[in-house]
């Protein structure tokens, strides 16, 4: 049952799921059953929530006695590299173990009626819709008995191919284990899970790996030049960082001044110098509050965790006011913002580029972003990144036409 409460909460939270590993999970499948398509007597022992454990409590004194027969009958079962048929673990200490909580009132094995039908298919809201390509938003490895699990891993190997061109999934079966995988076989259990993780680790960053950061991106066109004040949001708190671009400052500024050229070039020196002063104080200092309303103050927590996000993320993603390329995209949904416009939002594999002259390089690192798009007409969001695709492809040079305009990394 721990592998539904954990898809339910990366459903809910997938900003604190960095990688969702289920080992034999239950209610993968829909049930198709109504409660009273059952047969009676499974009926009848859902309604008093009558279990296997049940029979210890109604056994009184002979209980420990029955959970000892049921474990010896149990393990001979068991294949040979089972760490209680092994000797080790102690057959009395896992014996105490059951007895005690089967003995006390049910509680967790409820779930057996509530949330599951036979064959271990959910009553409701099974895995493969939770975990649906529309839906998941972390990484996904599925690990299976590979010798007697009567948790069918047939079902999680259909939802591992309807992820795999759109999402990071993998599905392994460990070799000679059944439903109580990392008890009869942990060598080769602990040996595939570390392996899950690390591959995870190595896999390149393509569209079939989901956002591994969590990052949405919202890019522009490139803004006119000059330093420029943006802010990164952060789901709770926020570091205002100062974009320098190292660009002369608008002519036309000056011109309309009536300026000479000595003073604009002191001029464009002192904005660049006072702006890097100002980038200094708050890039370490200066946080704000942003987002969804919360029900507490930031506290220095919130502040370390919002920079060392920031900070661990820079390798990977562009930077607000960076060129970025734009490699692959396609629409995923859209909307309305607040002003009635329609906004557009697209999933994106592109990569940073040597800022400011912004040309892509080799080789190009991609990450997927989310890209949003505001404007009154499709036209004028969704044709700007196909054309510049279509050039990009015919080029790999090609001068990239978007910048970075606000990162959010959800903690």
């Amino acid at each position: 049952m721990g592998g539904m409460y954990t898809s339910y909460y990366a459903d809910v939270y997938p900003q604190f799921v960095e990688h969702l590993i289920l080992v034999s999970p239950a209610g993968v499948n829909a049930s198709g059953l109504r409660n009273d398509q059952l047969p009676w007597v499974l009926r009848t022992a859902s309604k008093y929530y009558i279990t296997p454990m049940s029979l210890v409590r109604f056994a009184g004194p002979f209980g420990l006695s029955l959970v000892q027969w049921i474990l010896k009958k149990r393990i001979a079962w068991t294949p040979e590299t089972n760490i209680i048929r092994s000797g080790d673990m102690d057959f009395e200490h896992i014996t105490m173990y059951c007895y005690h909580n089967w003995a006390l009132k049910p509680s967790g094995e409820i779930a057996l009626y509530t949330h599951l039908h036979p064959g271990a298919a959910a009553q409701r809201r099974p895995l493969n819709e939770v975990l649906a390509p529309a839906k998941l938003r972390v990484p996904l490895s599925f690990l299976y008995g590979g010798g007697g699990d009567w948790m069918p891993s047939e079902h999680g190997e259909a939802l591992v191919r309807q992820l795999q061109n759109s999402h990071y999934a993998t599905l392994r079966l460990v070799p000679s284990a059944g439903h109580q995988v990392f008890m009869d076989n942990p060598s080769d259990f602990n040996q595939m899970l570390i392996d899950a993780v690390h591959e995870y680790d190595r896999a390149p960053v393509t569209n079939l790996k989901l956002l591994e950061y969590h990052a949405t991106a919202r890019f522009s066109r490139r803004p006119a030049a000059g330093p420029v004040v943006i802010r990164a949001p952060c789901n709770l708190v926020a570091v205002r960082v100062l974009i320098l671009g190292f660009f002369p400052a608008p002519p036309s500024l000056f011109q309309s001044l009536r300026c000479p050229v000595m003073f604009r070039s002191f001029a464009t020196v002192a904005v660049l110098a006072l702006a890097s002063i100002h980038s200094a104080q708050s890039i370490f200092h200066d946080f704000s509050v942003v987002g969804e309303p919360v029900d507490r103050e930031v506290t220095a927590y919130d502040k370390m965790v919002a920079g060392v996000a920031l900070q661990d993320k820079r390798n990977f993603a562009p930077q607000v006011g960076e060129p970025i390329c734009i490699q692959d995209v396609y629409r995923t949904r859209e909307g309305t913002d607040e002003k009635g416009l329609t906004v557009y939002y697209f999933e994106a594999k592109g990569c940073r580029v040597a800022a400011p002259v912004g040309f892509c390089r080799k080789p190009c690192n991609a990450v997927p972003f989310e890209v949003v798009v505001t404007s009154p007409t499709k036209t004028q969001t969704y044709d700007p990144l196909l054309k510049y695709l279509e050039e990009l492809k015919r080029d790999r040079n090609a001068k990239s036409p978007f910048v970075v305009e606000s990162i959010g990394i959800l903690l």
